[in-house]
């Protein structure tokens, strides 16, 4: 896996280097953070002050609902002594329209409160993405693996999707083998194969066909094959070149001659010359 950083910064620090063998979660290397710090800041200052303001509006409704509730007490009076012709009439209707008016404006202190708790999720929803994009800024290995190249130094600037590493879980390594098409008809998944790699050429390792590719090299006339190894070495070199053996069927008796001393043979048959 060539992997790198989500966000663009100069790199601050480099912990580890080729070679290395790393565990899933560690930290790899460091953006330098300061700007996004900074943007952090300002998204949590803005989370605070809406949930100032929140309480400013909820104070407003209970202030709103006081003077509703002291208009509305005011009016009873006022309406029971114009019903008694104690009063005129116009200071009836001016109570009526007072409490008319203390209810609009509760309704608005209420309205402002669900503004200012939408601005508020909108801050929160900012904090998390701003703390997300911190985040960004530390590179973590995804899984167990050893650094097979770095490909940055720190002080450099990089972009968005730079690669920075290339890692690799040495428990996933397959050996990739090229099948001339005359002699893949037989393939199967699951078959046994012998590997032997260039560095040992003595050793024999163990493996089984994992993958057959479905398309076919044009040029060449080869089908790929991917070979898992169950008991390759410890220390692998991804590159390395590899002979591999793989049996697609077992004979009870045959006579094994060289494929050189075949004559005409086109990959089915051909003739033998004995002597006797």
């Amino acid at each position: 896996s060539k992997i790198g950083f989500e966000a663009a910064a100069a790199l601050s620090e480099l912990l580890v280097d080729s070679g290395d063998v790393v565990a899933q979660g560690q930290v790899l290397a460091q953006l330098n953070p300061a700007e996004q710090e900074a943007r952090v800041a300002r998204a949590e200052a803005g989370v605070a002050a809406s949930e100032a303001a929140i309480l400013k509006a909820e104070a407003s409704v209970a202030r709103a609902s006081a003077v509703l509730a002291q208009r509305v007490a005011a009016n009873a009076r006022q309406q029971e002594l114009a019903s008694r012709s104690a009063i005129a009439e116009k200071s009836a209707e001016e109570a009526q329209r007072d409490v008319d008016v203390a209810a609009a404006e509760l309704t608005v202190a209420q309205s402002e409160v669900d503004v200012i708790r939408a601005q508020a999720a909108d801050a929160r929803a900012g904090l998390r993405y701003e703390t997300t994009l911190l985040a960004h800024h530390t590179l973590k290995a995804p899984f167990d693996a050893v650094i097979v190249a770095r490909h940055a130094e720190a002080g450099t600037v990089v972009r968005a999707g730079d690669t920075i590493f290339t890692l690799m879980d040495p428990k996933t390594v397959w050996v990739q083998a090229y099948i001339d098409e005359e002699r893949a008809g037989s393939l199967a998944l699951g078959q046994v194969a012998e590997i032997r790699l260039r560095s040992l050429p003595h050793a024999v390792f163990t493996g089984a066909v994992a993958r057959i590719g479905i398309e076919s090299d044009r040029v060449n006339e080869e089908r790929r094959v991917w070979i898992t190894c169950a008991d390759c070495p410890t220390q692998v070199f991804l590159g390395e070149q590899a002979e591999v053996r793989i049996t697609v069927a077992e004979l009870a008796t045959a006579i094994l001659v060289p494929e050189t001393a075949i004559s005409g043979f086109d990959g089915h048959q051909g003739r033998v010359w004995a002597v006797q």
